[in-house]
């Protein structure tokens, strides 16, 4: 499969849109575990504006010892996360605190540590093996510290589809969006983020 003939038809693409703009997204991390763990579950198959960002910033604002992995479990354990977060289910909280377990575990407690662990090869194994994380939210993960990266969900597929590719595997689109980027000589993060905004205005 011929990836970079793929990126060349998808940055044309962008190129002709003439309501295609580019956003930029802040390079200022959350610094505060609680909220990157939380905004990294709570993300998938949720409004973001009205359901996972004002918890994300109740956690910082509220819980600000919470900055850490183990100041996030000692809150956790001392308020309960559906407290924590004003929730009902349990789902979302039972992976939120997999995932808390899962980093405190490897002794991952600052977003310093987390951006370097995930680019080693082993966290990928350890992260895919909690139920609810697949490829999307390592990759949300790395976008969340910092690291160059696309998270492929519903809004990246509807755009490549809107292009004209076929490509379906996660690993296959990713990185025709990833080439198409470095062609438009963009941050990838940016791209991702101007590609989620773009579809989104589309369906409204």
């Amino acid at each position: 499969m011929d990836f970079i003939t793929e990126a060349q038809k998808l940055a044309y693409f962008v190129n002709s849109l003439n309501d295609f703009d580019m956003q930029t997204r802040s390079t200022q991390t959350y610094q505060h575990m609680g909220a990157v763990i939380t905004d990294s579950i709570l993300q998938a198959g949720l409004n973001y504006r009205s359901v996972v960002a004002p918890r994300v910033r109740r956690l910082i604002e509220q819980y600000p010892k919470a900055c850490t992995t183990n100041g996030f479990l000692d809150a956790i354990e001392t308020y309960g996360l559906n407290n924590l977060l004003n929730w009902n289910h349990p789902e979302k909280p039972k992976r939120i605190y997999e995932l808390t377990l899962l980093f405190h575990r490897y002794h991952i407690d600052t977003e310093s540590t987390l951006k370097y662990w995930l680019q080693e090869p082993e966290s990928g194994k350890l992260l895919l093996e909690l139920k609810g994380v697949g490829l999307k939210t390592i990759d949300y993960l790395k976008m969340l510290v910092g690291l160059q990266s696309v998270a492929v969900d519903r809004h990246i597929r509807t755009f490549v589809k809107a292009a004209g590719l076929t490509h379906t595997r996660y690993e296959d689109v990713q990185q025709v969006v990833e080439i198409a980027a470095d062609i438009l000589a963009l941050d990838r993060n940016n791209f991702d983020l101007s590609i989620w905004l773009y579809v989104s205005s589309q369906q409204k």
